[in-house]
């Protein structure tokens, strides 16, 4: 349901309507009712990104591959005079698809994030969509190979957001997840921030273990400048987990960056192999990492909505 977040992104707050609608159901409705006496809008629909594979589940002494980062979701943007809008839109903001469980990929969103000017599911009443597919699932661990990175959500285009064209809009595409640590034995593929236009980021890898039971760490999601990194799991540290993602908000300038999820270390001689963890909002969940049981991966981020009158 909308709630107060008018301090992200730095959108116009003083004297502005801002409602923000978060993942809810991936097939019920939320309604927007354009605010009386405002003139111009600013749409930021989010996709929701994808869970990460979960890691391989087998004997010690045999090769585990982990999981898959899953992908991010796309981003549609639309600056558009209020007489173009209806009164009334629908939006659909669905939750990220789930992480898989060990020796399982990760789950797609079961839908896009979706503007409509009717409440039914048809691309005949798109005003915006996030893109023109959802985000894929991290490729789950093997006993022959790492888990394929998850694709991102595709770009959007003014086509499919048939109502609005008499505004400015903007597409941007997601960003893949990373793929798992090589079979011979590797630690997770990292993911960078800030290495998309959208700024949303794909998961990161689980680690792979050989038959040699050697650990590896799960993949970072790499920070840059004032942006820390979030670490994969750690083969000779306090947890295999990977670190948990989130909505990083630099609190001086009011910057947006969500962060996708960490992949899972390995746990090769014996135990549960680490969890890759859940993605922010839009970014793909972390890959589990390759064990005698099989690390989880981390799920998807849900969708925004985000709507600017002024």
């Amino acid at each position: 349901m909308p709630s107060g977040f008018g301090d992200m992104n730095g959108l116009p707050s003083i004297g502005a309507d801002v409602q923000t609608f978060r993942a809810y159901s991936a097939f019920q409705f939320q309604v927007w009712n354009k605010p009386k006496g405002k003139t111009m809008g600013f749409f930021l629909v989010v996709g929701a990104g994808a869970g990460g594979g979960g890691g391989f589940t087998a004997a010690a002494g045999t090769a585990r591959g982990g999981g898959g980062g899953g992908g991010s979701g796309g981003l549609s943007r639309c600056l558009i005079p209020l007489q173009f809008v209806p009164d009334t839109l629908y939006l659909m903001v669905p939750p990220g698809g789930t992480g898989g469980a060990a020796s399982a990929g990760g789950v797609a969103p079961l839908t896009r994030t979706l503007v409509q000017v009717q409440p039914i599911v048809s691309a005949v009443y798109y005003f915006l969509a996030s893109g023109a597919a959802a985000a894929a699932g991290g490729g789950a661990g093997t006993g022959g190979a790492g888990g394929a990175a998850g694709a991102a959500e595709t770009i959007s285009t003014s086509t499919i957001c048939i109502f609005s064209n008499m505004g400015n809009t903007t597409f941007l595409a997601g960003k893949a997840g990373a793929a798992a640590g090589a079979i011979g034995g590797a630690a997770g593929g990292n993911n960078s921030i800030l290495g998309a236009a959208g700024g949303l980021n794909g998961g990161a890898g689980g680690g792979s273990t050989p038959i040699a039971n050697t650990d590896f760490n799960g993949g970072n999601q790499t920070g840059s400048g004032i942006f820390p990194t979030l670490l994969g799991g750690q083969s000779a540290g306090i947890t295999l987990n990977g670190q948990q993602g989130s909505d990083w908000v630099q609190a001086v300038n009011g910057i947006w960056v969500p962060y996708g999820g960490a992949g899972g270390a390995t746990a090769g001689a014996s135990g549960t192999a680490g969890r890759g963890s859940n993605g922010g909002t839009g970014c793909g969940g972390g890959g589990g990492g390759g064990g005698v049981t099989g690390g989880a991966g981390g799920d998807g981020g849900g969708g925004l909505i985000q709507i600017t009158c002024w």
